[in-house]
């Protein structure tokens, strides 16, 4: 029986493929939403912070590296990036939530 079963082809009807396509999409806009409401924080943040996240992520240097680039001291760096994500967060659900961020 098992056998069998893995040589059929699996068919999804019409009702199920239009259920699966309006669940993507809207989870797309969701997605879209969420990013620019991160763009839009991250466009807030001073200069130095920007420079940090850039760094981190967009780089991908590690902390360590990071700290060592700027002269900086490892364990203030992690509390600075620990307080940049929880300001970042802070900034995308209130933009969330307020409406700030369109698509």
């Amino acid at each position: 029986f098992f056998n069998e079963r893995k040589r059929t082809r699996v068919q999804f009807g019409d009702k199920l493929m239009e259920a699966i396509t309006k669940v993507t999409a809207s989870r797309v806009t969701e997605v879209d939403v969420r990013l620019e409401a991160s763009r839009h924080c991250r466009e807030k943040l001073s200069t130095s912070d920007q420079k940090l996240l850039y760094m981190r992520y967009n780089e991908g240097f590690t902390i360590k590296k990071i700290a060592d680039k700027l002269g900086r001291p490892l364990p203030g760096l992690y509390k600075s990036m620990g307080r940049l994500h929880s300001a970042l967060l802070r900034c995308i659900k209130r933009s969330l939530a307020g409406g700030e961020v369109t698509i």
